[in-house]
């Protein structure tokens, strides 16, 4: 499997997993996903939902490019960093973005004033090491748990969240956690497994015609995720 092919399999996965989780309007809505990378996103939303309204934006022209060729018929791409998004969306996805920006908290704010739910995907009480390279998106250099948005509570914003396992996304399941096991035994270090943050923010501010609770049941919830693999 090449690169390309890997990286679009990953960013579909990671999408499956959300849409087992995200409880979507089931007509027509219209969302951004930022960082869209491949594309391959928005491919599966599209499946499910082809009544929606569907944009991808990337930092880097190249990606954007890969993402028309790829997925053009499922979605309009642009280029645009996060803090350069300027349209209104009903629904924003950022899915393992923020964990590479210091100034996360700046660029949701901006995100938040352009939609009237955002749902956010970040790895789990990751570890985070000292920078690799000097590509300044490359590395990741935030960490979140369940505290990690607290900042908005109390201002016009509902906050859902869910701790949820995406296996595949990250590679084989057993052989990836025999790997983890292994790594952190020889380093002596405590073992957890690999999980993703799902974050709904709702703003409350707006007149909001998605549905009230932005998550399936846990239950069937688990099951999809069961499927989607």
């Amino acid at each position: 499997m090449s690169s390309l092919e890997s990286w679009d399999r990953q960013i579909r996965l990671f999408a499956q997993y959300f849409l087992c989780h995200a409880n979507l309007h089931s007509k027509a809505f219209s969302l951004l996903d930022v960082g869209c990378g491949t594309g391959a996103a928005l491919r599966e939303i599209k499946r499910q939902y082809p009544h929606a309204s569907l944009f991808g934006c990337d930092l880097v022209m190249e990606h954007v490019e890969i993402a028309r060729q790829m997925n053009g018929n499922h979605a309009h791409f642009y280029q645009a960093a996060i803090h350069e998004v300027s349209d209104r969306y009903d629904i924003i996805y950022v899915s393992n973005i923020l964990e590479h920006l210091t100034d996360w908290r700046q660029a949701l704010e901006g995100l938040l004033a352009l939609c009237r739910r955002l749902y956010i995907l970040v790895p789990y009480r990751e570890v985070i090491k000292k920078a690799e390279s000097d590509i300044p998106y490359v590395d990741h250099v935030a960490s979140f748990d369940e505290n990690s948005f607290d900042y908005l509570m109390g201002m016009e914003f509902s906050i859902e969240m869910r701790v949820i396992r995406t296996p595949f996304a990250w590679g084989h399941p057993l052989r990836r956690e025999l790997y983890l096991r292994t790594k952190a035994f020889l380093k002596k270090e405590l073992f957890d497994l690999q999980r993703e943050l799902l974050v709904s923010v709702t703003n409350n501010n707006t007149s909001n015609l998605l549905p009230q609770h932005p998550f399936h049941r846990s239950s069937k919830a688990v099951k999809a995720c069961f499927r989607a693999a």
